[in-house]
């Protein structure tokens, strides 16, 4: 993955450099190691810290980390407010996560962080705090509160690690249980194939394509909304997405109607699916799925479910689950096993074709007269004699 981040470093102090981020805001920026890690210090933004006030604290956190101390925040770490935590933390995963991560934390924090406790001081969060918001937020959206609880514990556990708070901080989210995670199990049986096949017969060339490559390769709705021709080997079959959400490059071969359904397109930019803006990608493909699958009447079947239906299809077909995954880009074969019970199924056809096979005699010949039932003879029960002497 590129970086999102640029550094330039201080000539004059090791470890010290401004740091600007993909969104254009720069921050003095210090490395150096202690008790044999490597620990990264944001001293302030760059506009507004000048030159050798951050040198002079860059020396003085080595100074202390030399003498075998912990180098400690500055006063005023324990009266920050978490809105300041919030903007420091997201910042922080501007520069080290993905993109898409980035949002979903920005969103959570926009949406329910920050307008129930930006405003309170760090160090008077407490554990009921958290889960006051957790239940809250689960009654209508149990994965946004459980994404929550995950998001206030990095926040924290990096807070430390970045001595933006007291290292004897607690993470107030620990120990607070989450929601239970029901996964979804959803995917098109052939009669739904049949009717989304004519919905989407009547579509205009670039949406059609996008909605049945979803099916005909398992990709994430993103991944192929963000696929670019240079992605694409036409002429071999294949395509190859390099960054991915598990951060596993996905390679896979194309069957000859996906390559069919790609040559058909006109290359309006780098982007296989263009969007409105100069050389822009898709952006709202979910928007369009509200009116196929209404056409196709699948209300209930969202666009993640196609790719359910890739994973079960290929599964029903009798493939083993290791090539299920990989069609999938699944890391661990943890996440394959949801479709364990379609390849069970695919079992009937080989046990009855077994069975064909084998010289098994049925328990009553042919043309043989039924079965009489012959009772058992009715035991009395006789009481015992004893003889006396």
């Amino acid at each position: 993955m590129a970086k999102a981040y640029e550094t330039v470093w201080d000539k004059q102090v090791p470890g010290l450099g401004i740091r600007k981020n993909k969104r254009g805001s720069s921050s003095w920026v210090f490395k150096y190691r202690h008790s044999g890690r490597q620990v990264w210090v944001t001293l302030g933004p760059a506009d507004l810290l000048a030159a050798p006030e951050a040198r002079a604290q860059a020396k003085k956190i080595r100074w202390e980390a030399k003498q075998g101390h912990t180098p400690m925040p500055s006063p005023r770490a324990e009266s920050i407010t978490v809105e300041t935590l919030v903007k420091r933390f997201l910042d922080f995963c501007d520069e080290h996560m993905q993109l898409k991560s980035t949002e979903k934390y920005r969103s959570l924090a926009r949406n329910h962080i920050i307008p129930m406790l930006g405003n309170r001081k760090v160090k008077d969060i407490r554990k009921s705090d958290i889960r006051k918001i957790h239940a809250q937020v689960g009654q209508k959206h149990r994965r946004a509160a459980n994404m929550i609880l995950e998001m206030v514990s990095s926040m924290w556990n990096r807070a430390i690690k970045q001595d933006w708070i007291p290292a004897t901080a607690i993470n107030p989210a620990l120990g607070i249980e989450r929601f239970p995670a029901v996964k979804r199990e959803r995917w098109l049986t052939i009669d739904e194939m049949n009717r989304l096949a004519q919905a989407l017969n009547t579509l205009e060339p670039f949406e059609r394509a996008y909605f049945w490559l979803l099916i005909l390769t398992g990709c994430r709705k993103s991944e192929l909304a963000q696929l670019k021709w240079s992605q694409v080997d036409l002429e071999n079959g294949s395509f190859y997405i390099r960054e991915t959400k598990n951060g596993t490059p996905h390679w896979s071969p194309l069957a000859p109607q996906a390559v069919a359904l790609l040559k058909a397109l006109p290359r309006v930019n780098d982007f296989v699916f263009p969007g409105r803006k100069k050389n822009d990608h898709w952006q709202r493909p979910d928007k369009a799925w509200l009116r196929v699958r209404k056409s196709a009447g699948l209300d209930d079947v969202k666009l993640h479910d196609l790719r359910h239906t890739h994973g079960s299809w290929l599964a029903q077909q009798g493939n083993d689950l290791k090539l299920v995954g990989l069609s999938l880009n699944h890391r661990a074969l943890q996440s394959t096993n949801r479709y364990v019970h379609f390849a069970k199924e695919a079992l009937r056809t080989p046990l009855e074709q077994l069975a064909s096979s084998l010289p098994i005699e049925p328990s009553s010949p042919p043309n043989s007269p039924p079965s009489v039932v012959i009772p058992f003879a009715k035991r009395t029960r006789t009481a015992a004699v004893t003889k006396e002497e």
